[in-house]
């Protein structure tokens, strides 16, 4: 069965960015043919005074152990790291990035926070986990990217004579539906 219908959040940070990295990557999602990403089980976020790398850990269909994908580079400091349970679903990313380049490239991401809700039982919880002040010298601007979340899609910026490359931007897309099925 393939699926055929996918949506991607806008790329916050840089305008650059290679949308449904996860969706589509072979090893991971593999769509358009399918649909393998599960669920988004761990986020660990990596920092020091950008937000340097994301990792992203799934459940995925026939395979027996997580998969961890990189987003980002090497650098930085584990900031934030968060399980999501099965019964819990990520919903929304909220961030601050700088609104001129930084010292690093373009519109850095400085801090992310992520929302999570629990639907077990009949009330929903929703828990919050974040990382970085978003405070700046610089002139910084919010951004929000929301809907329940499968897969995560990034650019990954190395600046001539820089040690490291980070993360640029990130986006997070979801499969809506498959080839002949009602959305």
């Amino acid at each position: 069965m393939a699926y055929s219908i996918a949506a991607n959040s806008r790329l916050a940070g840089s305008a650059k960015g290679n949308f449904l990295d996860d969706l589509t990557n072979p090893g991971v999602g593999q769509w358009p043919k399918t649909q393998a990403i599960k669920r988004i089980t761990r986020i660990a976020v990596f920092s020091g005074g950008i937000v340097d790398s994301l990792r992203i850990t799934y459940q995925v269909e026939n395979v027996p152990a997580p998969i961890t994908v990189q987003h980002g580079g090497p650098g930085g400091a584990e900031a934030l790291n968060f399980e999501i349970g099965s019964d819990e679903k990520l919903v929304a990313v909220y961030g601050t990035r700088l609104v001129n380049a930084g010292p690093y490239g373009d519109k850095n991401i400085v801090q992310l926070s992520f929302v999570v809700v629990n639907s077990a039982g009949n009330v929903p919880t929703t828990k919050i986990y974040s990382t970085g002040s978003g405070n700046s010298r610089d002139p910084t601007e919010k951004f929000d990217l929301s809907w329940p979340l499968t897969a995560a899609s990034s650019y990954t910026f190395q600046p001539p004579g820089a040690p490291a490359s980070y993360l640029q931007a990130i986006g997070f897309s979801k499969v809506l539906g498959e080839a002949g099925a009602p959305l």
